[in-house]
């Protein structure tokens, strides 16, 4: 189980939006600008990775041959990433382009997300049998049970 330490921020593009909130600044650009410095974090942390396993083998141990997945499965597979790709561009997409600002981009990521649970509901491949329709039918009868209490 990972645990954070005190001083340890769990998710760092909060404090990017307060920073840039208190100083009056672009929280789109502040977005941008945090691009280039966390692509090259992400690859000094595979470097080291990298380094630290042809150094000492032990660490990283190769998967068995009976358990190594196929080239065309690793193909395979990719076609899974386009609808959290999908999502991804379309909330930083409207940030970055300038849009919309942050909320509405929140705004426009919940409304592809519904798109997404739709799609997914109609082609079948939702495993949730039909747990996002359930819960709608729920949600939509708490609503309209607390506007009945609010008009009586």
């Amino acid at each position: 189980m990972f645990i954070l330490s005190e001083f340890e921020e769990p998710f760092p593009s909060v404090t990017m939006i307060v920073y840039a909130s208190l100083s009056n600044l672009s929280i789109g650009k502040m977005f941008l600008a945090s691009v280039v410095p966390g692509f090259l974090l992400a690859g000094l942390f595979m470097s080291y990775i990298l380094i630290r396993s042809l150094i000492d083998p032990t660490l990283a141990p190769p998967i068995p041959i009976e358990e190594r997945v196929t080239w065309a499965e690793k193909f395979a597979s990719i076609k899974n990433l386009a609808m959290p790709f999908v999502l991804i561009f379309s909330i930083m997409g409207t940030i970055f382009s300038g849009l919309a600002p942050p909320m509405e981009a929140a705004a426009v990521g919940a409304f592809v997300s519904m798109g997404i649970v739709l799609i997914r509901e109609r082609s079948g491949k939702n495993s949730s049998g039909g747990k996002s329709h359930r819960s709608g039918k729920t949600s939509g009868g708490k609503e309209e049970y607390f506007q009945q209490l609010r008009f009586n």
